[in-house]
């Protein structure tokens, strides 16, 4: 979903992005004006996909 910067590789690299995320409401105002929008056009809601995807899965465990 585009949303790199939120990720932390630690413990203190998430509390100190959560503290400057807090910090920037302008930023987090933006967020939530385009979260949805972001979900809708993410892979994650690709249904068709993700159906294709398990059912791949599916066949090779099948097989296996």
């Amino acid at each position: 979903m585009g949303l790199e910067d939120w990720i932390a590789p630690t413990q203190e690299d998430y509390v100190k992005r959560a503290v400057e995320f807090a910090r920037d409401r302008a930023h987090l105002a933006e967020l939530r004006r385009s979260l949805r929008q972001k979900m809708r056009l993410s892979p994650i809601m690709d249904e068709a996909a993700f159906a294709h995807d398990l059912e791949s899965a599916y066949r090779a465990m099948w097989r296996a």
